[in-house]
C-alpha cells in the first residue's frame, strides 16, 4: 500500500444496493467513491458481501425457502 505524509482517515457512511440474490463473498463496487490522488480520477470502494444463515430461511440458489409443516387443509385452503 502507498501511504502519503498528509494522508487521513476518513469515517463514511454510504447506502449500497445489494443485488437480489447475491452470493457468499461476492463484491459491490462503488464506483468512483474511494481515495483520490494528487492529479488522478478517484478510486473506487470494493464492499464484499457475506451471506449469513438465517433461523428460519434457507438459501436456495437466488431463492430462499423454509420448511415449516402444514396440515393438508392449511395447504389447499391458507392459513394466517
Amino acid at each position: 500500500a502507498v501511504k502519503f505524509k498528509d494522508q487521513q482517515t476518513i469515517k463514511a457512511t454510504k447506502k449500497v444496493k445489494i443485488p437480489k440474490g447475491i452470493k457468499n463473498n461476492e463484491k459491490v463496487t462503488l464506483q468512483g467513491e474511494g481515495h483520490q490522488l494528487p492529479g488522478m480520477e478517484r478510486g473506487d470502494v470494493v464492499a464484499l458481501c457475506r451471506v449469513m444463515k438465517h433461523r428460519v430461511f434457507e438459501r436456495k440458489g437466488a431463492d430462499l425457502g423454509m420448511k415449516k409443516q402444514l396440515t393438508l387443509k392449511e395447504a389447499l385452503c391458507g392459513f394466517e
